[in-house]
């Protein structure tokens, strides 16, 4: 932990520092004394402004008259003692000279001190004089001057050091009292910087000369608990204890994003350490702090969704036997994935649909709670063969508790399903219902419920022209066209998401570039997030508040994107030899998930065999 602090360096530091002003600064005193001609003050007159009753006595060295001490006057004692700092610099360790000291006086009218006040002084030795008084009384006063070490006890400047541009997103106030004791508040302005405040480095500076105390914990401290202190003790060993308390921020208009700034960006690479085989990772899923990756026939990958780093475990999928292209989350947590079927397709042979939920966690086993044989089920008579579908799909509300849904699209029939569940059982199948507009589905095409009620539309992205549709369970259909500035030729979308926050619709879409459509590699790839509330079909234009390939984010909040962990924030290039495949089927998925507590929204774009990266967008505003 890097903590700095103006302050004294130890015992050694101030043996040196008395040697040198007791025999450097006398020499220095007297020269100047003898350069200047330290002459003696003249005993003080007297104006309408001078205290009629009381005594007031200030010094000065003989070299600097114009910086004057007060001195205090012990009556009782007979004593009048100038208190000198014992550094009279703040920054280097400068003594003045108390053997060569001039003294002034202001004293009541028609007081005399004698032998009078002129000359140079030596108060280390103590000089003596009586004042006279016009009632005939006198006293006599021994002068004197001590040097005094400072009370100062203050934290003059703190501020994290172990987050990088993090420090745009979390605010160290000023130290304020607060009952007596000295709080440091702290202002985060994202769920991320909670990791970082838990292990939090500081560069603390402290009044001058003054010393830090650590916690007995270590260098580093946990800033969210409201018990961890550190204390500064001055010069005079005076200690002031400081703790912290994390304080609300203040917030974005209902409608509108706060603070938006990049997580990770990581590529996938061939032999790497994240575990990826090649056309085989096609989803993903929030589940805790970890980002799950979907894995075709082996087990599901497992990163830290705050990195992007490999954790090194796997999800368990056993009793699983069919081929999983989709993965979500509900908004509980809870993971859920479902088998990748068709009527009849060589390509998937696998006919029946499952679905499956991890109720004891990730660690456990799943439990299946639907399935559905297309081969046979008279829905699909006279379908399109070829016709699959399981390869995504999106949630609403909790699919073990109260109302959830889960929908469906079914490439090669450009239709889509959705499952309404209650309590865990699925009690609902919509059936077949095609948009009254025509669309054309991918095999990266996502539908996702817009609400856990019956009648709630569901909105469908990841098109063929780029583009995304809200359909009503009726069919009726709503276009919203690409946006001006996405990759237009040759462009592609491989991921889709949606959610709502702060009164806000956001839709995620992986906008992707490849040579051609019969090329196999992709280009680019940057992640769009935009806000459809309004309904407009142009708004994944108009109310876009992300694209990472444009940087589209708050200047001021966000730092500087050209330094990422293992890629562009903003890109997912395609194109560099060591990737893990291809990517021949253009697929991908995004996805969405909000923090409990509401304030703040991860957004992740995955690239089959290209790599993934996360953003985070907030309630608060700066």
């Amino acid at each position: 932990m890097r903590l700095l602090s103006k302050m004294n360096s130890g015992n050694n530091y101030e043996t040196r520092t008395a040697m040198k002003v007791r025999y450097i600064l006398p020499l220095m005193g007297a020269l100047l004394g003898l350069l200047t001609g330290c002459q003696s003050p003249v005993e003080p007159g007297y104006t309408k402004e001078a205290d009629l009753h009381k005594l007031s006595v200030e010094g000065a060295f003989c070299s600097n008259k114009d910086k004057t001490f007060k001195a205090t006057i012990d009556d009782e004692a007979g004593l009048i003692t100038l208190k000198i700092p014992y550094y009279l610099s703040d920054i280097d360790p400068i003594q003045g000279d108390l053997t060569q000291m001039i003294l002034t006086a202001v004293m009541p009218v028609g007081a005399t001190f004698e032998p009078k006040l002129e000359g140079v002084h030596d108060l280390t030795k103590g000089f003596k004089s009586t004042i006279h008084y016009v009632d005939g009384t006198s006293k006599e006063y021994t002068f004197r001057a001590e040097y005094v070490r400072s009370d100062r006890s203050d934290v003059t400047s703190i501020k994290l050091i172990n987050g990088g541009d993090n420090d745009k997103f979390i605010y160290i106030l000023q130290p304020v009292s607060e009952d007596g004791s000295r709080i440091i508040k702290v202002v985060q302005l994202g769920y991320k910087h909670l990791q970082l405040l838990k292990h939090a480095k500081l560069e603390i500076e402290t009044s001058p000369w003054s010393t830090l105390k650590l916690p007995a914990e270590g260098p580093e401290m946990d800033l969210t608990d409201e018990n961890t202190s550190f204390t500064v003790v001055s010069q005079s060993g005076k200690e002031t204890k400081y703790s912290f308390k994390i304080v609300d921020p203040n917030y974005a208009p209902l409608g509108k994003p706060g603070v938006i700034s990049p997580l990770f960006g990581v590529k996938v690479i061939k032999d790497g350490d994240h575990g990826w085989v090649d056309a085989q990772n096609r989803s993903m899923a929030v589940i805790g702090d970890e980002l799950i990756i979907a894995n075709l026939n082996g087990p599901f990958l497992r990163h830290n969704r705050f990195t992007g780093k490999a954790t090194g475990k796997t999800v368990n999928r056993e009793p699983i036997l069919g081929a999983i292209h989709g993965i979500a989350h509900d908004e509980a947590g809870h993971l859920v994935a479902t088998t990748i079927s068709s009527i009849e397709n060589k390509w998937v042979p696998n006919h029946t649909l499952e679905v499956w939920v991890w109720k004891d966690g990730i660690d456990g086993a799943p439990t299946k709670i639907f399935t559905q044989d297309l081969q046979h089920d008279p829905m699909f008579v006279g379908k399109n063969k070829n016709a699959n579908t399981g390869r995504t799909m999106g949630i609403a509300g909790n699919v073990l508790s109260g109302k959830a849904r889960i929908g469906f699209v079914f490439n090669g029939l450009n239709e889509f399903f959705v499952l309404s569940l209650k309590d865990g059982e699925v009690v609902k199948h919509s059936g077949l219902i095609a948009p009254k507009s025509a669309i054309a589905l991918t095999n990266a095409s996502k539908c996702v419920p817009t609400g856990v009620e019956d009648s709630d539309p569901v909105v469908i992205g990841a098109l063929v022209d780029r583009g995304m549709v809200k359909v009503g369970m009726d069919g009726e259909t709503h276009y919203f066209g690409p946006g001006k500035n996405w990759f237009t030729v040759n462009g592609n979308t491989k991921g889709f998401g949606y959610t709502h926050f702060n009164g806000m619709e956001l839709v995620a879409i992986g906008n992707g570039e490849v040579a051609s459509w019969s090329a196999a590699v992709d280009w680019r790839n940057r992640l769009i997030v935009a806000d459809i509330k309004s309904g407009a079909p142009a708004s994944l234009t108009d109310g876009e508040i992300l694209d990472s390939y444009n940087k589209k984010y708050d200047p001021s909040a966000s730092g500087d994107l050209s330094a990422p962990n293992e890629v562009d924030y903003g890109r997912l290039y395609g194109w560099l030899n060591e990737r893990v495949g291809t990517n021949p089927n253009k697929v991908g998925d995004a996805c969405f998930y909000v923090s409990p507590d509401g304030t703040t929204v991860h957004v992740y774009l995955m690239v089959t065999d290209m790599g993934f990266m996360g953003w985070e967008i907030t309630k608060y505003s700066i």
